[in-house]
Order: C-alpha cells, then structure tokens, then sequence
C-alpha cells in the first residue's frame, strides 16, 4: 500500500513539474523572425562525363585515350588532377558465349575550371571522332565557405530584424530560444545554366571553331529561422 502510495505521489510530482515547466515556458513573451540572403557565384568546377565506345568510335580504346589525354596535354589540362577514370566495360561474357569481337567501353569524368575551356575540350575531341561527352554538373571549390558565410550572414539579418521590431515597442531583445537552418540548396541542371547564347544542340560544334559557352552563375540562398526572448 505504501509503495502504490510513493508511485501515485511520484507520478503527480512529475506531472505537475512539467505542466509548470510549460507554462512558464510558454508564458515568456517571444518574436519569431526569418533571415535570409542569396549570392551569386560564377563555378569553378564544370564535370563533363566523356564516354569511348571501341565500336561507336571505330578504333581502340588504347588509341582512343591516346587522342584524349593528347587533346588535353594540347589545352594545359592537368589530367593527373582533373582527369579520372569512372567506367570500364567489355562485353567479354558476350563473347565467350557467341564468339564475337570484344567491344571495350570506358568512361572518363574530366573537371575543367572555366566555360570558355568546355567549348574547347567538345570542338578538339570533336575533330578526333570523340563526340560522346555529357554535361553532368557544376559546382564551386569554395562552396562550403560561401554556404557557412550566407548562413552566418542570414542568421544577423533575423537578429537585427527581431531587435528593431522589439525596440519599436520599448522592449529589448532577448536571447534566442530555437533557431532553424531552411538553406535551400541550388539546383544543380547544367544544361539549363547554359546560357542562350551557346550553341546547345546534338553537336555543342561549331564550324568555326569552338563554341563560345558561358554558364549562368549558381544562385545559393541561406534562410534561418530564429525564435527569440523578449525582455521587459
């Protein structure tokens, strides 16, 4: 009976302790703003993902990547650091089973660090029958600076906000209680960042030379979300 006792009396102390806590917490007077800012960034880093195929390119793979890294060596690329292999395939099951010719696939993914050097690398492989490569994305090597600096930058602005409004009423701000981070990330569509003025089509070739392609800048937004106290 004492312990039933002890338990019930354990409960209703543990309630009403928590129920107090949340009045008291909900009872203290709070503003709720949203910091947000936006920046935009020309990239730095543009991926093109670069396919050989023995059969489409009607020579061998080892005569292929010959042609490649020469093109690349040609243009000033540091094929050591922005150049590596993704992808190597053979349809040598195929040709156990049929008898026919080993076919070699290999795919390459190449980081060129300005727009006016992706027309050149499709016009040079272009000129040696290399035609398959592919836009994949675009980025910044500073990214991770740029999102802390945005973040840190949002997060001032809901602070400033919440302390003008609060002062606007004779109160003064108080510490913050819950903060939120909303960063949207960008979209990451690097065809769609291609400018109007490139030529974008089967062929990215131009009869003249190579094309001149510029890319839109990379929109980055941060948005924090910030509850603070209001002191009287």
């Amino acid at each position: 009976m004492k312990k039933i006792l002890f338990i019930t009396l354990l409960f209703t102390t543990l309630y009403f302790s928590n129920y107090a806590q949340q009045f008291t917490t909900e009872s203290v007077p709070t503003i709720e703003v949203t910091g947000k800012t936006e920046k935009e960034i020309t990239p730095n880093e543009i991926y093109l993902e670069i396919t050989l195929n023995e059969q489409q390119n009607k020579s061998s793979i080892e005569s292929l990547e010959r042609k490649m890294t020469s093109i690349f060596r040609k243009l000033k690329i540091d094929i050591e650091k922005d150049l590596k292999v993704l992808d190597f395939m053979s349809n040598f099951k195929s040709y156990v089973l049929k008898r026919k010719d080993v076919i070699k696939t290999k795919k390459y993914q190449l980081i060129v660090h300005e727009s006016a050097m992706v027309g050149k690398v499709f016009y040079e492989l272009e000129q040696v029958g290399i035609a398959n490569v592919d836009l994949v994305k675009v980025d910044h090597s500073d990214m991770d600076s740029f999102e802390k600096a945005l973040k840190i930058e949002a997060i001032k602005k809901a602070q400033q906000q919440a302390k003008y409004l609060v002062e606007a009423l004779d109160q003064t701000l108080g510490s913050p209680v819950y903060i939120r981070d909303n960063y949207i990330y960008p979209i990451n569509q690097p065809r769609r960042m291609l400018r109007k003025s490139a030529f974008v089509g089967e062929s990215m070739m131009m009869d003249a030379g190579a094309p001149n392609i510029e890319f839109e800048k990379i929109k980055i937004t941060a948005e924090v979300f910030v509850k603070f106290k209001i002191e009287n």
